[in-house]
């Protein structure tokens, strides 16, 4: 299941010029809802964070699409799927999937159960219980030592019984210490047990765990800075604190994995959407649409003049600035 979710966002990353890239977005943040088997005891509030985090993109879709037939269509099926599946598992496992340690191979119970056929079969009644078998007749007893237990399945301790029994005849096989063993009474012991500063600095470097290979580096991809038909795309800049824009009304800026850099739009912009950055700003004049930030880290923004509307979403630290706030919202 983790192997096809990759998949999933893989696609979505390779496809970002898209026009379908916001619906792809959407079902990327909602797919690991199928992942609450693994959680537990309250599996809905995972599948209500991720969910929740699809219908960002989705109300993105019904802005941009909204005079498109076709897309509310689609949005609605998108939640229909998903509210059947946390219906799904309110009724049936409310507290997480209860696992059976004891079970036998799925593929072999579920063929006992539903047979070779695809549909299940009738469940057929419980078999009545089999009669208990005759008892075997009781084999001769072992000799055991006195004191054994007699308990079916218990260690056998009459012999340790018997050794404590013996009093003080117990220790007589054990080898007596001298005094030339002693630190205390042989000075010649102590000289050669005295631990050097060179010794145990020797000791720990031999026990000091030689480090593992270093993990190969993420691939850093090329800045991109490029308008494409309406679209500005800003992506993996890194220290670039120059990063100017002249936009126009009908253009839309998309910024994607940056950090350390600081974007500068000129003009008045149709939207804005800042995705997985980190320790970034964004200055603009105007917004018409809306200024959208999501799984960012330390951004701030400013708006000169006055932007609609603000949305943060899976973000840690942001700060906004704004001059104007007549009519303005911001969603958290």
């Amino acid at each position: 299941m983790q192997d096809a979710i990759t998949v999933i966002t893989e696609f979505r990353d390779k496809n970002r010029g898209s026009k379908q890239f916001n619906h792809l977005s959407a079902i990327s943040e909602a797919v690991p809802a199928f992942g609450w088997v693994c959680v537990a005891p309250r599996p809905i509030d995972y599948m209500n964070e991720m969910i929740g985090a699809a219908d960002f993109y989705l109300n993105r879709v019904l802005k941009d699409f909204k005079e498109t037939p076709g897309h509310k269509e689609w949005i609605q099926k998108v939640k229909q799927l998903f509210a059947a599946l946390k219906q799904y598992v309110t009724n049936n496992h409310k507290k997480g999937v209860t696992w059976n340690p004891n079970g036998g191979d799925a593929k072999t119970v579920a063929a006992k159960i539903y047979g070779s056929g695809s549909a299940p079969a009738a469940p057929k009644a419980p078999a009545a219980p089999k009669a208990p078998a005759a008892p075997k007749a009781p084999a001769a007893p072992a000799v055991k030592p006195a004191g054994a237990g007699a308990g079916a399945g218990m260690p056998d301790t009459g012999g340790l019984f018997a050794q404590l029994n013996r009093g003080a005849a117990v220790t007589a096989g054990l080898k007596k210490v001298t005094d030339d063993m002693k630190t205390h009474k042989n000075p010649s012991l102590r000289e050669s047990s005295v631990v050097t500063e060179d010794a145990l600095n020797k000791k720990k470097t031999a026990a000091k765990p030689k480090p593992a290979a270093a993990a190969a580096a993420p691939a850093v991809k090329p800045p991109v800075l490029v308008l494409e038909g309406k679209k500005w795309s800003c992506n993996y800049q890194s220290g670039n604190n120059a990063i100017v824009i002249n936009a126009e009304p009908n253009q839309a800026l998309y910024i994607f994995r940056c950090d350390n850099s600081v974007i500068t739009v000129n003009g008045k912009i149709n939207s804005i959407t800042v995705d997985g950055c980190k320790k970034c700003g964004v200055v603009v004049d105007t917004l018409i649409a809306s200024l959208d930030v999501v799984n960012c880290t330390s951004v701030k923004l400013q708006i000169k003049d006055k932007a609609p509307i603000v949305n943060i979403d899976k973000t840690d630290g942001c700060q906004v600035f704004v001059q104007n706030l007549l009519d303005w919202v911001l969603n958290l």
